[in-house]
């Protein structure tokens, strides 16, 4: 069991600096008044990679996708973003996880 992702926590990208939007939003799930984030849908748009100011050429973190979500737990047919799902940034292949503030929803 792990704690759901809503629309104020944030998913970094590893180059320390770049933040991922997380604009895929749950319709009829909801954590403390915020809408939970669904793990499957549109690539999350990435800004502020430090990467991104280097020489043309160079691959920086422009969108990210997460990978896994939950197994037994859905909104709108798809299952939620938790604080273990795993993300891929798609330019550089690298992975992280989000950081979720402390709350009291979990699902597995």
């Amino acid at each position: 069991m792990a704690h759901l992702l809503d629309r104020t926590d944030t998913l970094r990208c590893p180059h320390v600096g770049g933040t991922a939007q997380l604009v895929n939003l749950a319709t009829r799930v909801f954590i403390a008044g915020q809408p939970a984030v669904l793990a499957h849908g549109a690539p999350l748009p990435v800004t502020g990679c430090p990467l991104a100011a280097q020489p043309p050429g160079t691959t920086y973190c422009s969108a990210a996708s997460f990978t896994s979500g939950t197994r037994r737990v859905f909104s709108d047919n798809q299952p939620l973003a938790t604080r273990d799902s795993q993300a891929v940034f798609l330019n550089t292949g690298a992975a992280q996880t989000a950081t979720a503030r402390p709350s009291r929803v979990e699902a597995e």
